[in-house]
Parts: structure tokens; C-alpha cells; sequence
């Protein structure tokens, strides 16, 4: 009749026991955060009534039994944190009317992602695969997954590809990591459907093209992280609304991309050039070559009075002072007009 069996967190040693497999009734079992080694027995799928299984952080190894797919009342499997090795099993797909939670990572899982997950469409909210060696490329029909999924963390494999569309069906999901894989191709437009999304990693990839503008619809985007290959140059191009980048985020490496914003460029008006005003060069005064002025002959000024004869002829000897004392009008003339205009 046992229904909870809790020895979490301690330091039990060595391996689970396959007798576990015999509490029919048994609903949780948390063995987690313990130093047990060995394989999980194929026995506990028999616990047809159970509904959390942790078992993580210990040193399990082996592959995940198959028969964990027969627990039709499992909403909670934990199993990261151990050294868990081979594929995942296409029967987790089965578990599509209970399971919420299923954590795989930090393994070393190989193979591809099971189709079948997308199976479990009508519960499912976390599905973390991350810190595997999974290979090949992410399966469309995750995209079913539609109604319920708030994480999904594929992070840190080695998974090839193109981002599916499909994954802009999300529309509840809250995180989305597909950080450090060798995913090529450019950003699906349809990731901007997922208006939930508030953290975004899609770094340490190969992707190339245009960042699409259907992504400043995220208004709820806090992280976001788009930085590619160390040592490669970035191929991305484009830019994030600045609004949304201001009052949104908390944690972005766009600053290391040069892609910070789409604030436009500033337009920088030219300063108006200022024609000078043309100098005016003073027409030069032209100096007197010593050309004689030309001057107005005075008009009408009389001379020296002029003797006039008497009736009385006086004798020749006496007469000559008359003549010779008169001076001629011309040439005192000209000596009196010419010296004034000279001076001025």
C-alpha cells in the first residue's frame, strides 16, 4: 500500500533496487540528489500508478528502459544529471494523457529526437533535451505541441538543420533555447507568432540571412541572444526595434553583433555654405600724365585800358614811351588763369 517513497538527498551508494518494481500502488518515487550508480531497472515500469519519477543527479548509467513508455499515469520524469547513454525511446511518445515534464539532459544521449514526441500534444509544458550528444535535425511535429509547451531546451548538441517553421505554432511557449548546435539557414519569420516568448537563445549556431522584423511583435522578450559561432564572423544581419530593446530587455549580446537597434541613423543637415560678398575693387585713380587741363577761356575781361591818340601829334622821340609801356592783354592773361588751377 505504499504510495510515496522519499530518500532524496542523501548519500545512498550502489544501485536501485529491481524490487521497487513490486510497489504496485507505489505514485511518487524520489531518489534523486543521491550517489547511486548502476542502470534503472526495466522493473519500474510496472508502476502503472505512478506519477513522479525523480531520479536525478546520480551516476546512472545504461540506456532508459523502454518500459518507462507503460506508465500511462506519469506526469513528471526526471532524469538529468546522470551519465545516461543511447537513444530516446520512441515509447516516451505514449505517455500523451499525463506526462507534463520530461528532462533528459545533461546525458550522453545519442540518435535523434523521437518524432513521437510531438505525440504529446495535449500536456506537455517542458521538454529539455539539452547538454546531449543528440544528432540530426529538430522533428517538425514538435510543433504540435502547441496547446501546452512553455519550454523547450535543445541547447548544447549537435543538431543540424534549419529551425522548423512549424515551431512558430508554440503559441503558449515561454522559453526557447536552441543555443549551441550547428543549426544553419535564417530565423523563421514565424517565431514571431510566439507572443509568450519571453527568453530567446539562438546563439552558437551557423545562421545566416536577415533577423526578421516579425520579431519586434515579442513584446514580452527579455533575453535575447543571437551571437553565432566563436571565432566566426557573424552572418546575421538586420536589427531589433529600439523600443523593444529600451523598456523589454534584460539580457541581449546584439551589442556584440553591432546590431543593437534599428534607431535610424541620424540625419546630419549640412551647415549653409556662405557665399562671401564679392569685393568691389576701387576703380584706380588715374593720376594727371602732365596733360595741361583743358580750361574755360574767360570771356569778355577787359585788358589794360588802351591809349587812345590825341588830336595833338607830339613829336616822334616823345611818343615811343606810349607804345612801348603797354602790355599785351594775352599774355597777362594766361599767366593769371593757368597758376590757380594747377594748385587746386
Amino acid at each position: 500500500n505504499l504510495t510515496q517513497l522519499h530518500l532524496y538527498s542523501n548519500t545512498l551508494t550502489g544501485n536501485i533496487p529491481t524490487q521497487l518494481g513490486r510497489l504496485s500502488g507505489l505514485q511518487y518515487l524520489y531518489l534523486h540528489d543521491n550517489q547511486l550508480t548502476g542502470t534503472i531497472p526495466t522493473e519500474l515500469g510496472r508502476l502503472t500508478r505512478l506519477q513522479h519519477l525523480y531520479l536525478h543527479d546520480n551516476q546512472l548509467t545504461g540506456t532508459i528502459p523502454t518500459a518507462l513508455g507503460s506508465l500511462s499515469n506519469l506526469t513528471q520524469l526526471h532524469l538529468y544529471s546522470n551519465t545516461l547513454t543511447g537513444n530516446i525511446p520512441t515509447a516516451l511518445g505514449n505517455l500523451s494523457r499525463t506526462l507534463t515534464t520530461l528532462n533528459l539532459s545533461t546525458n550522453q544521449l545519442t540518435g535523434s529526437i523521437p518524432t513521437q514526441l510531438g505525440n504529446l500534444s495535449t500536456t506537455l509544458q517542458t521538454l529539455n533535451l539539452s547538454t546531449n550528444q543528440l544528432t540530426g535535425s529538430i522533428p517538425t511535429q514538435l510543433g504540435n505541441l502547441s496547446t501546452t509547451l512553455q519550454t523547450l531546451n535543445l541547447s548544447t548538441n549537435q543538431l543540424t538543420g534549419s529551425i522548423p517553421d512549424t515551431l512558430g505554432n508554440l503559441v503558449t511557449l515561454q522559453t526557447l533555447n536552441l543555443s549551441s548546435n550547428t543549426l544553419t539557414g535564417s530565423i523563421p519569420t514565424a517565431l514571431g507568432n510566439l507572443s509568450n516568448l519571453q527568453w530567446l537563445y539562438l546563439n552558437n549556431n551557423q545562421l545566416t540571412g536577415s533577423i526578421p522584423s516579425e520579431l519586434n511583435r515579442l513584446t514580452r522578450l527579455t533575453q535575447l541572444y543571437l551571437k553565432q559561432k566563436e571565432g566566426q564572423p557573424n552572418q546575421l544581419r538586420g536589427c531589433i526595434d529600439p523600443d523593444l530593446f529600451t523598456h523589454s530587455f534584460e539580457q541581449t549580446d546584439l551589442s556584440d553583433l553591432g546590431l543593437l537597434s534599428c534607431a535610424p541613423t541620424p540625419t546630419i543637415t549640412p551647415t549653409p555654405t556662405i557665399t562671401p560678398t564679392p569685393t568691389i575693387t576701387p576703380t584706380p585713380t588715374i593720376t594727371p600724365t602732365g596733360q595741361p587741363i583743358p580750361t574755360r577761356k574767360p570771356s569778355s575781361t577787359p585788358g589794360p585800358p588802351t591809349a587812345t591818340p590825341t588830336t595833338t601829334y607830339t613829336p616822334l622821340a616823345t611818343s615811343t614811351s606810349i607804345s612801348t609801356s603797354t602790355p599785351t592783354a594775352t599774355s597777362t592773361l594766361s599767366v593769371y588763369i593757368f597758376l590757380p588751377l594747377v594748385r587746386q
